[in-house]
C-alpha cells in the first residue's frame, strides 16, 4: 500500500471525526442521529462501520460525508419494517400537501413530475398486497425513482432527500404539541422549507442549521426587549444579530427596502467588536414586530452601514437566534474584519473586571497608576498582549503627575484580587526584567514584608507614600511579582472612600464562580449534563482565578479540618501555605467541572482538570474517586491501581473507602485475578450494601470454583492492599475529635467523634433479622437455592462485525437506552422491583454479553434469571426465616402450584407427604429449605423453574392490589394455568385475567 494511500485514509478519519466526534459522538451528531428517530447505539454502530469501511481503503475523504447521510438512511429504513395495514400505507402516498409522505422526496428531487406515475405503481404493489411495510415501499419507491428518472439520481441522493423528509415530519410533529396551529399553517410552513432545501447540496452541518432553523422559525421566536444602557453585556453583541425597536430609527433607513410600501418599525443588525473602534454595528435590514416579525427585503448590499454602537443608547434592544432567509446576508456580515487574536479573547473573558471596563470598549480599562511621591492617578489602557502570565496595553491618556510614561506607551498591567473576589489593575512601571530568583527563598520574602509592615504608622498618608516607595523599590526584585501582589493589597487600604470609589465605580459582592456554580448544580438536579457541560466550559474560560502558586506563596483548599490536618501530617511545603477563601468553592468547580468532562467521554481533558483540583487538595478523596473513574473508561489499569492504593492513604469515610474497595475489585476483574477481585468486593460491603457490587459477587461466584475467602483476603495484604482504615487517619480523626472536646465544641466533636466510631467499627451492631440492608451474598440458604435454580449457560459468544448491531443494542431495544421502557418498568413493578434494580439488572446483562452476538433465547434465559434473583434477593429475609409448621405447611401450596405450572399437579401426593412428613420431623425450618426438598423431589427445567417464580410473583401481586376475594386459591390455579403459554411481560393479560375470574 503506498503511502498517498495511507494519507487518504488518515484524510479520510480526519474527515469522519469532523463529523461525528471523537472518542465520544459528538453532540450535533447525536442531534443529527436523533432527530431521525435513531438511537446513540445506532450512531455509533454506525461510526463503527464507517471507520472499517475506511480501514479497507473503501472511502476517500471526499466520500466519507455522502456515505455517512446513506447509512443514517439505511438506519432509518432499517427501523421501518412493523407491518401497517393498507389504509395506512395508502395514506403515506396519499395526498401531497401532507408533511410526511413519499411525494416530498420526489419534490425534493425535482422529479415529482414523474410522481403520478411512482404513486400508481405503488398503489398497485399495496393492493396486491406486495408491500406490507414502510420498508418496502421505501424500497419500491427508490426502484420506481431510478427507473423512471435521467442519470442525474443516483441513490445517495435518494437518501438526502428521505433524511430531510425524516427531519421535517420528526420535528414540525414535536413543535406542534406546543404551538397548536392549525394544519394549513403547517403545511405552507412545510412547502416553503422544502422549496429552500429542494436542489441544495445535503451536508451534516446543513442538518444542524436546519434544525435551528425548525425550532425557530418566525411564528415561534420570541425576542425579549430591553433599553441599551451602561449596565449591559458586551458579549450580548459579540457577533451576533440584534433588533433594535425604534419606529422613528427604522424608517430613517426605509431607503434601502426593495419596495417603498413597507414600513418598518425596526431594525435588523449585526453587531461585533473590534479593538480599535469598540462594539459596532451594522444594519442588516428593516423589520417590522407586531405579533409576528417580519424582515424586509433590501434593495442591494454594496454598501456597509455601520455606526457605533453609542448610537443605539437608550434605544430597546434584544439578541435574535432566528433564521434570515435573505440572500447575501452571509457572505455580508463576512467581510466585516472582527477576528480577535486569542489573548484579547481571554482579556474579554475576565467577567471580574468588567466594572472598570469603559462602556462600549471592552478591551479598554481603568488602571491605578502610583510613583515616588505617593501621587495615584485612574487611567484608560487598552489591552494589547499576553506575555508571561501578565496584560500588557498601551497608555490612551497623557497623566498629569510624572510616572515616568505617556500616551501611547506600553504599560505592564497588573491584576490582583482584593477580599470577597475583587479583581483590580494596577501598572507595573518596573523596565527591567527581573533576575534570577533560584537564590530567594520564603524566608527572604518573609523578612521582606515583615519590614515593610513593621515601618506603617497607621496614618493613611504617611504609610500611602511608604507602600508606594516600597513598590518602587522592590519592582526589579527577583522576587518582584510575589512582593508587589502583597504590597498593592496593602496600597488599597490606604486609599480614601473617595479615591477608592472612583477607582472602583461600581464595585459589588457578585462572585461569579459561586453564581456559576449554583447555577450548574441545579441544572444537574435535572439531569441536563448538556446545558450543565456548556455552562462549566463557559465559566472556565470567562473565571479569572488568582490562586496559582507562585515562588513563595501554595494556595490550597481544603473541605474540613480532617483534609487539612491529613495534608500538613503527609505532605511536606517549603512554601508559605496560603488558604483559598472558603467563599470561592474552587474544589467544587473543578471537581463537577471534571466529572461533567468524563461524564461526556472527554476522558483526557477530565484527567487534565481533576489534577488541577489535586493540585489544591491532594488529599481529596471525591476527586481521586474520579479520577479511579477516569482511568476505568480509559482501560488504564495502571494509573488506576496507582490512583486507589494513593486514595487508601487518605479515606476516612465509610462510603468512599467502599467505593475504592469496589473499584478495586472491578480492576482485579479486569485483570482476571478473580479471587483477589471477590474478596475486595467482599470487603465493600463490609462497609455499604450495594447492589451492583452483591451482583458482581454473585457473578464471579457462578464463573468460578469455590474461593477462598480468608485466602482471598491474605492475597490482597500481600498486595499491600490494607483490609481497613489507615491507622494513622484513625489517629489524626480521634485527636482532632478530642481536641474539639476539650475547646467546647460539642456539635464539632460529636461530628468528628461519629467518624472515629465508623472507622473503628465502635458502633457497628449486629444486623438485625429484619435489617434491610443484610448481606444477602453470605445467606447459605439463599445461595444454596440460588445455585440450584442457577441456569448453566454455555454461551457461545461470537465476536461480530462492529457494523453490525451488537448484544448492547439488542438489550437497548428489549428494555430501553438511557431510560428504560414502559414495557420494562411495568414488569418491574408487577414483581415489586425498583427502577433502580431495573438499572442494575440491564448493566448485568451487558457486562454478561457485551459487544458480543448471541442468541435471543440465551439472553432472555439470562434476563429472567436475573429477574427471578432480585425477587429472590427481596424476599431473602422472610424466605430465611423460621416459620412453624402451620406456616409452612401453608406454603405447601405454591409448590403444588408449581407443579401445576408444569402440568404435572397428578405427582402432588406423593411430593406433599413427603415434604409433610420432614416438616414433622423439624428438617424443614424455612421456607428456602422447603424450596431446595422440593426441587430434590421433582427435578423440573430450571429455565422454567424461574420463570414460573416470576409470574407466581405477579399474580400475588395483582392480588394484594385488589380485595379479598373468597375464591382465592381457584383464581391462583386459573391464573397459573392461563399464563402457561405467556411472557412474563403479559402482566396485563394476567391483570384482565384476573378482572374477569373474580366475576365468573
Amino acid at each position: 500500500m503506498g503511502i498517498f494511500s495511507f494519507r487518504k485514509k488518515n484524510k479520510s478519519k480526519k474527515r469522519l471525526k469532523e463529523l461525528t466526534g471523537g472518542f465520544t459522538l459528538s453532540f450535533e451528531f447525536m442531534d443529527y442521529i436523533q432527530s431521525v428517530n435513531l438511537t446513540i447505539s445506532d450512531g455509533v454502530s454506525l461510526k463503527d462501520q464507517l471507520n472499517e469501511e475506511i480501514d479497507e481503503y473503501r472511502l476517500s475523504p471526499e466520500e466519507v460525508e455522502t456515505r455517512l447521510h446513506e447509512l443514517v438512511y439505511i438506519y432509518m429504513k432499517d427501523s421501518q419494517k412493523k407491518e401497517l395495514s393498507k389504509s395506512e400505507l395508502l395514506k403515506l402516498v396519499d395526498d401531497k400537501r401532507t408533511y410526511n409522505n413519499l411525494y416530498n422526496m420526489a419534490f425534493l428531487l425535482g422529479i415529482e413530475e414523474y410522481w403520478p406515475d411512482i404513486r400508481r405503481n405503488l398503489v398497485n404493489s399495496i393492493h396486491n398486497n406486495s408491500v406490507g411495510s414502510y420498508f418496502t415501499l421505501l424500497t419500491m419507491f427508490e426502484s420506481s425513482v431510478l427507473s423512471l428518472s435521467d442519470e442525474s439520481i443516483d441513490f445517495s441522493k435518494i437518501c438526502q432527500s428521505g433524511i430531510i423528509v425524516s427531519i421535517l415530519k420528526s420535528y414540525t410533529e414535536e413543535l406542534n404539541k406546543d404551538a397548536e396551529l392549525d394544519p394549513q399553517k403547517w403545511r405552507d410552513l412545510s412547502e416553503k422549507f422544502l422549496k429552500k432545501q429542494r436542489g441544495k447540496k445535503f451536508s451534516l452541518k446543513d442538518t444542524i442549521r436546519l434544525l435551528k432553523d425548525i425550532i425557530k422559525w418566525d411564528f415561534v421566536e420570541k425576542i425579549v426587549f430591553s433599553p441599551l444602557d451602561d449596565n449591559f453585556d458586551f458579549r450580548d453583541f459579540d457577533k451576533s444579530f440584534v433588533v433594535f425597536k425604534n419606529e422613528k430609527l427604522a424608517k430613517s433607513y426605509s431607503y434601502i427596502n426593495k419596495k417603498e410600501s413597507d414600513v418598518p418599525n425596526s431594525l435588523l443588525t449585526y453587531s461585533f467588536i473590534t479593538h480599535e473602534l469598540g462594539i459596532g454595528i451594522c444594519v442588516i435590514a428593516t423589520a417590522r414586530i407586531d405579533d409576528n416579525f417580519k424582515i424586509f427585503e433590501r434593495d442591494n448590499f454594496d454598501t456597509h452601514l455601520i455606526s457605533s454602537i453609542k448610537e443605539y443608547f437608550k434605544v430597546p434592544y434584544g439578541v435574535y437566534s432566528g433564521s434570515i432567509d435573505i440572500p447575501f446576508v452571509e457572505e455580508y456580515v463576512s467581510n466585516i474584519k472582527t477576528d480577535a487574536p486569542q489573548d484579547l479573547k481571554e482579556f474579554r473573558s475576565i467577567t471580574e473586571i468588567d466594572d472598570i471596563r469603559l462602556n462600549y470598549f471592552p478591551d479598554d480599562i481603568q488602571v491605578l497608576f502610583l510613583n515616588e511621591n505617593g501621587t495615584n492617578e485612574v487611567m484608560w489602557v487598552r489591552a494589547e498582549y499576553l506575555k508571561d502570565n501578565n496584560f500588557y496595553g498601551t497608555l490612551l491618556n497623557t497623566p498629569y503627575a510624572d510616572f515616568g510614561v505617556e500616551s501611547g506607551d506600553i504599560v505592564k498591567i497588573e491584576l490582583f484580587e482584593l477580599e470577597k473576589g475583587k479583581v483590580r489593575a494596577i501598572a507595573d512601571l518596573s523596565d527591567e526584567t527581573p533576575k534570577d530568583s533560584t537564590n530567594y527563598s520564603i524566608d527572604d520574602f518573609n523578612k521582606i514584608m515583615t519590614e515593610i509592615v513593621d515601618s506603617l504608622t497607621g496614618n493613611p498618608l504617611v504609610d500611602k507614600k511608604l507602600l508606594v516607595k516600597y513598590l518602587h523599590t522592590y519592582k526589579k526584585h527577583p522576587l518582584s511579582t510575589e512582593l508587589i501582589r502583597e504590597i498593592a493589597k496593602l496600597l488599597y487600604v490606604t486609599l480614601s472612600e473617595i479615591e477608592q470609589k472612583s477607582y472602583e465605580k461600581a464595585c459589588d459582592e457578585e462572585n461569579p464562580l459561586k453564581d456559576g456554580l449554583d447555577e450548574i448544580k441545579k441544572i444537574l438536579d435535572k439531569k441536563d449534563y448538556k446545558t450543565a457541560m456548556n455552562k462549566a466550559e463557559q465559566l472556565h474560560q470567562s473565571t479569572y482565578l488568582e490562586f496559582k502558586d507562585d515562588q513563595i506563596h501554595e494556595y490550597h483548599y481544603f473541605g474540613n479540618v480532617i483534609e487539612e490536618t491529613i495534608f500538613k501530617k503527609k505532605f511536606t511545603h517549603e512554601k508559605q501555605l496560603v488558604m483559598i477563601p472558603d467563599y470561592t468553592d474552587l474544589l467544587s468547580f473543578y471537581y463537577i467541572y471534571g466529572f461533567l468532562l468524563n461524564h461526556v467521554g472527554r476522558h483526557s481533558d477530565a484527567k487534565r482538570i481533576l489534577e488541577i483540583a489535586l493540585d489544591y487538595n491532594p488529599v481529596s478523596l471525591p476527586v481521586l474517586l474520579e479520577l479511579c473513574e477516569v482511568y476505568k473508561l480509559r482501560e488504564d489499569f495502571g494509573y488506576l491501581k496507582r490512583t486507589i492504593t494513593e486514595a487508601f492513604k487518605y479515606v476516612y469515610l465509610k462510603k468512599d473507602i467502599a467505593k475504592l474497595y469496589r473499584d478495586l475489585g472491578y480492576y482485579y476483574g479486569k485483570t482476571n485475578r478473580y479471587e483477589l477481585s471477590f474478596a475486595a468486593y467482599t470487603l465493600s460491603l463490609e462497609f455499604e450494601w450495594n447492589t451492583s457490587t452483591n451482583a458482581e459477587l454473585t457473578a464471579l461466584s457462578r464463573k468460578t470454583n469455590k474461593i477462598d475467602l480468608i485466602k482471598s483476603i491474605n492475597l490482597l495484604r500481600q498486595e499491600s492492599i490494607p483490609i481497613s482504615f489507615n491507622s494513622e487517619v484513625i489517629s489524626i480523626v480521634k485527636n482532632l475529635a478530642e481536641e474539639a472536646k476539650n475547646n467546647n465544641l460539642p456539635e464539632i466533636s460529636s461530628y468528628l467523634f461519629n467518624i472515629y466510631n465508623e472507622m473503628t467499627l465502635n458502633n457497628k451492631e449486629k444486623k438485625s433479622s429484619n435489617d434491610s440492608t443484610k448481606n444477602n451474598l453470605f445467606d447459605k440458604e439463599l445461595l444454596s437455592f440460588a445455585h440450584e435454580n442457577t441456569l448453566d449457560l454455555p454461551i457461545e459468544r461470537k465476536k461480530v462485525s462492529k457494523s453490525k448491531k451488537t448484544q448492547n443494542n439488542i438489550i437497548d431495544d428489549y428494555l430501553g437506552g438511557n431510560v428504560l421502557n414502559d414495557n420494562f418498568i411495568n414488569l418491574l413493578d408487577s414483581v415489586e422491583l425498583s427502577v433502580d434494580a431495573g438499572l442494575e439488572i440491564k448493566k448485568d446483562l451487558k457486562s454478561i454479553f457485551g459487544n458480543y452476538k448471541s442468541d435471543m433465547k440465551e439472553f432472555e434465559k439470562e434476563f429472567i434469571f436475573l429477574i427471578n434473583r432480585y425477587i429472590l434477593i427481596n424476599n431473602s429475609e422472610k424466605d430465611s426465616k423460621q416459620l412453624t409448621k402451620e406456616e409452612l405447611k401453608e406454603k405447601l401450596n405454591e409448590c403444588y402450584y408449581k407443579l401445576l405450572y408444569f402440568s404435572k399437579e397428578d405427582e402432588w401426593k406423593t411430593i406433599e407427604s413427603n415434604l409433610s412428613k420432614k416438616i414433622e420431623n423439624d428438617e424443614i425450618k424455612s421456607f428456602n429449605i422447603l424450596t431446595r426438598e422440593f426441587h430434590n423431589l421433582k427435578h423440573l427445567n430450571p429455565n422454567k423453574t424461574m420463570k414460573f417464580n416470576v409470574i407466581y410473583k405477579q399474580i400475588l401481586t395483582i392480588i394484594n392490589n385488589y380485595p379479598p376475594v373468597d375464591n382465592e386459591d381457584k383464581i391462583i390455579k386459573d391464573l397459573i394455568i392461563f399464563s402457561r403459554d405467556k411472557t412474563i411481560f403479559d402482566f396485563k393479560l394476567l391483570e384482565i385475567q384476573f378482572n374477569s375470574l373474580i366475576y365468573i
